[in-house]
């Protein structure tokens, strides 16, 4: 019998379906209040930052 854990592995697929829209990673960027305290423009970043990687942004209601 031979050993099947050592076989090669191509390609990982992190990819999931939310919302009908499939993004390429399970987790995104979560709410922070009150981030445009820390660093001007922080939002509008983060969400840059998120669109650009496909993956999930949520929005502080504070911001």
């Amino acid at each position: 019998m031979r050993s099947h854990l050592l076989k090669s592995f191509d390609k990982s697929d992190m990819s999931v379906e939310l919302f009908g829209h499939k993004y390429d990673a399970p987790f995104g960027i979560a709410p922070i209040g009150l981030q445009g305290l820390m660093w001007p423009k922080a939002p509008e970043i983060l969400a840059k930052a998120a669109a650009d990687l496909n993956v999930p942004y949520a929005l502080s209601t504070v911001s």
